[in-house]
Formats: C-alpha cells, sequence, structure tokens
C-alpha cells in the first residue's frame, strides 16, 4: 500500500493515521509501553513493528514505510498523555495518546497547530 501511496499521492499530500497507543494498563505501565513504542518509531524500526504498543500496528508500519519512502524523517510529538493522567488517575487501566507528525525537514510547522486546541 505504501509503494501505491507514493506513486499516486501528490508530493504535498498530508496522510494521517489514527491511533491508539496503550490500552489496558495503568498511567505509568502505559508510559513505559509508549516509549517503547515511540523508539520503534523514532528510529523508524519497521522490523519491530510487531512489538508497538498500538491498537492497529500494519498501520503503523504504513506510516513508517511511507514516511522513510518519501524522506519524511523528521518526528514530532505535539501532545502526548494517558486518560490515566487527565484524571488523575494512576490505578485503573487507561489508554494513551500521542499527537506526532514526520515532515521532510525541520522547517518551522509547529505555527500551523495554533488554531488545534489540546488538553494539558
Amino acid at each position: 500500500l505504501s509503494d501505491w501511496f507514493v506513486r499516486n499521492l501528490p508530493a504535498d499530500a498530508l496522510v494521517l493515521g489514527s491511533l491508539d497507543f496503550s490500552h489496558y494498563q495503568t498511567s505509568a505501565v502505559a508510559q513505559r509501553e509508549d516509549e517503547q513504542t515511540l523508539t520503534i518509531i523514532r528510529g523508524f524500526q519497521r522490523e519491530r513493528w510487531r512489538e508497538a504498543h498500538v491498537d492497529s500496528r500494519k498501520a503503523l508500519l504504513l506510516l513508517l514505510e511511507f514516511a522513510e519512502r518519501t524522506g519524511s524523517k523528521e518526528f514530532e510529538i505535539v501532545h502526548h498523555t494517558n486518560s490515566g493522567i487527565l484524571l488523575g488517575n494512576d490505578r485503573d487501566p487507561c489508554t494513551s495518546y500521542v499527537n506526532c507528525f514526520f515532515r521532510s525537514h525541520a522547517s518551522d510547522v509547529r505555527g500551523e497547530f495554533d488554531g488545534v486546541s489540546s488538553v494539558p
């Protein structure tokens, strides 16, 4: 599928993936699992995609392949949290979330997120 994307999408296309990160873990465990997954993403370690703690590992693999093939190797996290942190509950199971993006160079695109709200 990444081959099709590369051949058929315009060079400035925005490809979105919506994946929840850790599920059914305490906040502390979810944070550790998220770091493991983020290490895979930051390092473009596609061979480790089955170890990622996300709800759609194949979607993650596709995003990594597409980003790598298009030279979008700059990775930035906009926001990272989990429901345990948001609710102040570190004992019950939670789901974690990471808002992030890949880009082809380190240009300043953060200003483009000024209108996007996120919960601190």
